[in-house]
């Protein structure tokens, strides 16, 4: 089971896949390294996702976000889902996310958020 977020500075989209399938998702409000803590991610996290989230038994968290371009940011929001989910996780830019759904050159399986139909990429090398 593999937990999978995107976020930008306004709303981040979580979602838990087992077997290719989403079998719970969820929002909380935004997080973007540049303008928030380690502290204040951590908390945002905890308080906005349900329960069910911290109770799966998580393979790995891949996470897709605004401000995570450099090592620094990167290892901030890492550090702040580490405390929280106890699993490993990786930390990408929301941009290489995007990236790999309009890359042909990596096959990608397509999740399509059911709200606003809005495609989010998994690629095979990174999962």
């Amino acid at each position: 089971m593999k937990l999978i977020a995107e976020s930008g500075s306004t709303r981040t989209e979580w979602a838990i896949v087992e077997n290719d399938h989403v079998i719970q998702r969820a929002f909380t409000e935004g997080i973007n390294p540049y303008f928030q803590t380690r502290r204040e991610i951590s908390r945002s996290v905890r308080l906005g996702l349900p329960d069910i989230f911290f109770r799966k038994k998580l393979e790995q968290v891949y996470y897709y976000g605004a401000g995570c371009s450099s090592n620094e940011k990167k290892n901030i929001l890492g550090a702040s889902l580490v405390a929280q989910f106890k699993t490993p996780i990786q930390v990408e830019s929301d941009l290489l996310g995007a990236a790999a759904v309009c890359s042909k050159a990596n096959p990608a399986s397509l999740v399509f958020w059911e709200q606003d139909r809005t495609p989010v990429s998994t690629t095979e090398e990174l999962l």
